[in-house]
């Protein structure tokens, strides 16, 4: 099983940002749109088109702010990395990849906890776009009172928001959802996630010999439970992603994958 980006095709859009390059994959704008249509799925079973196209621009700037958050701590330490979007999110990655066994892993770079801070890049630039979302609605005097959390507002309504508009209140709140909860999702200790990549170099760090296999280990036992509980939930499509993760970590314990770099 593949958790790899899909190869460039004439139908993906191509473009750089803060002169990192970046490829966006037909793929993942079906993914966006199917995402997009479950957001805008109103009361009456009438998708919103306006909440749809919200969240189709909000998922391309979140994913995209969030591997830029990996690609630039990459650039800063020395490497050249471009990102890919695609049907399972973004890959910030760089070239030659990560070797172990190299000279190249004595570079700043491939340290445990510059490897560990790149991972986390990611999602800290999720929070950091929350939190200037809910800075500029308390400057545009949206919010009365104290600046609630970003938690008030995702759970909070319009009451929390004040006399802001209705589409306001859409995208507001489906920034702080995929920022905030995807941002924590990211965390879980489930490779290839930035949880499971933090995961990985602590295990590596802590036994170097039999880490890679203990984490994969507790990436497989970790994305089971997060399967069951998404069941419970009735999230069809995170048990689905959980499990394609799982039979990916296991496959890669079987020795089905090369570990020939990091993907993000």
């Amino acid at each position: 099983m593949n958790l790899s980006a899909p190869q460039p095709t004439s139908f993906d859009f191509n473009f750089n940002a803060f002169g990192i390059p970046v490829r966006v994959s037909a793929y993942f704008w079906i993914m966006a749109g199917l995402i997009g249509y479950t957001f805008a799925q109103g009361g009456n079973g009438i998708a919103d088109p306006r909440v749809f196209g919200l969240t189709v621009v909000v998922i391309f700037l979140s994913i995209l702010i969030h591997e830029l958050g990996h690609a630039v701590l990459m650039r800063w330490y020395g490497f050249s990395p471009s990102i890919t979007l695609y049907h399972l999110g973004g890959l910030a990655h760089y070239d030659g990849g990560f070797n172990p066994h190299g000279a190249s892993y004595r570079r700043a770079g491939n340290s445990t906890w510059a490897q560990i801070a790149i991972s986390f890049a990611g999602p800290l630039a999720g929070f950091l776009f929350a939190g200037a979302t809910v800075l500029i609605l308390v400057g545009a005097g949206f919010l009365s009172g104290r600046p609630p959390l970003a938690w008030d507002i995702l759970f909070g309504g319009g009451e929390v928001l004040g006399d802001a508009t209705s589409g306001v209140r859409s995208l507001v709140w489906i920034i702080l959802f995929i920022n905030i909860w995807w941002g924590v999702f990211n965390l879980l200790p489930v490779y290839p996630l930035d949880g499971g990549q933090i995961a990985r170099e602590l295990f590596l760090w802590l036994t170097p010999y039999n880490g890679l296999r203990y984490s994969l280990f507790a990436s497989i036992g970790f994305a089971i439970l997060a399967a069951m509980f998404c069941m419970s939930l009735h999230q069809t499509f995170l048990v689905i992603m959980f499990a394609i993760m799982a039979m990916g970590n296991y496959q890669q314990l079987s020795g089905g994958n090369s570990f020939g770099g990091r993907p993000w």
